[in-house]
């Protein structure tokens, strides 16, 4: 634990509040300009104190991110921007991400809350590993909502596992809390999307593929897929996917937009996602790595509806959106990735040849496995802390191990 400088600095900080007096706090104003999705993930990671990698207290902070005056305004940091040299395509569709963080002075770059859920974390860990030293059951002990006669009200939850790195599944991210999103072009509030719960229901399901509107739905691949934490299983998991999203746009319909998370191979939640522009995707792509934190998922895999197009440069040197080109194309993208680093994907192209969703008539060719990932998805890779690249070899095995605090 000395080695860690978070568990070293929240020792100090104890020390000196008991005994000589409140810590050097202050609010900073964090203001980035987010025009594609490895600037989210830039700053999605910058949130995480990742363990095992410890904090990065002298990071080199993304080129597009300032730390800014805390006394300015909205009005105030739009006229600033006013003055940037910025291709008018890149200002009709980035964000500025404004982010009030508070944070102690010798450790400027996390938010304290950031900070104190991961000493919760490694403490947290600690206290469930001694347990298992000593061949007990750790449990998680969460307060009830009603009083209860005879005693203190308590419900009792049994861990076969330390989720989400100790911490509780509210300390994974207050970004949202703390930040607002606003377009670059016009100041507006980038409030048009939506994420949704989606929950199994089995008599659905059971009704569904009785109903034969999808087609015969394929045996579910659980040999294939083991762990999903090396590139083949995902491979597998998106061949499954891909012949479940041939039979729903076969049968007239829309496919939408889904993300499901996965955890040592098991389905552990899903998620429908609706943007009405590139500012609400990004914001999504936040989202969807904010859940897999939550849910201590360690897969996931998104799937979509798509417009794809050869690429071709706008006249200020950015690519033309595939959504506006004239020679656009349509399919199904999946994407999968892993915090091992392992990714796979694929696209299903089709043709509408008549008619629109729900009773649209459709070809649908073969379905291309490619490498993956999807931007959208580089947010996850990051608040896994993941790499770029899969990792083979002792590398990848050693990702597999719980770490010890």
């Amino acid at each position: 634990m000395k080695a860690d400088p978070v568990l070293r600095w929240n020792l100090n900080a104890r020390n000196k509040i008991v005994k000589q007096g409140d810590l050097s706090t202050k609010s900073t104003l964090r203001v980035s300009l987010v025009a594609e999705y490895e600037s989210e993930a830039k700053d999605v990671a910058a949130e995480q104190v990742l363990w095992g990698a410890g904090p990065r207290v002298s990071a080199q902070r993304p080129v597009t991110t300032a730390a800014a005056p805390s006394t300015l305004t909205i009005e105030e940091i739009f006229e600033e921007l006013a003055t940037w040299h910025i291709p008018m395509s890149v200002k009709q569709s980035a964000t500025v991400l404004i982010e009030r963080r508070w944070v102690e002075d010798t450790m400027p770059d996390y938010e304290l809350l950031t900070l104190l859920a991961y000493v919760f974390g490694r403490i947290n860990s600690l206290v469930i590993e001694a347990h298992e030293l000593l061949g007990l059951q750790a449990v998680l002990v969460q307060a009830a909502t009603e009083q209860r006669e005879g005693g203190i009200p308590f419900e009792v939850e049994k861990l076969a596992e330390i989720p989400h790195g100790g911490r509780l599944p509210c300390m994974v991210s207050t970004r949202d809390a703390r930040s607002a999103r606003l377009r670059l072009i016009d100041a507006t509030p980038v409030k048009e999307f939506r994420n949704w719960q989606v929950k199994y229901d089995s008599v659905v399901a059971a009704k569904a593929r009785e109903s034969g509107v999808y087609g015969e739905v394929p045996r579910y691949p659980i040999e294939e897929i083991g762990e999903l934490q090396a590139n083949r299983q995902l491979a597998a998991a998106v061949k499954y996917y891909a012949v479940l999203a041939n039979g729903i746009i076969q049968s007239g319909q829309d496919h939408g937009w889904f993300s499901y998370f996965f955890r040592k191979g098991r389905g552990v939640g899903a998620r429908v996602h609706v943007s009405v522009d590139g500012q609400g995707k990004r914001a999504i792509a936040a989202e969807i790595a904010k859940v897999a934190l939550q849910l201590d998922a360690d897969a996931v895999l998104m799937i979509s509806e798509a417009w794809v197009s050869p690429p071709e440069l706008t006249v200020d040197g950015v690519y033309f959106p595939p959504s506006l080109h004239a020679d656009r194309s349509e399919v199904i993208m999946l994407d999968a990735i892993a915090k091992s680093g392992a990714r796979a994907g694929g696209i299903l192209p089709f043709r509408t040849v008549a008619g629109d969703p729900p009773n649209r008539v459709v070809e649908v060719d073969e379905f291309v496995p490619q490498n993956g990932a999807n931007g959208i998805l580089l947010a996850t890779l990051a608040a896994w802390g993941a790499r770029g690249e899969p990792l083979e070899g002792k590398a990848f095995w050693r990702a597999q191990r719980r770490p010890r605090a």
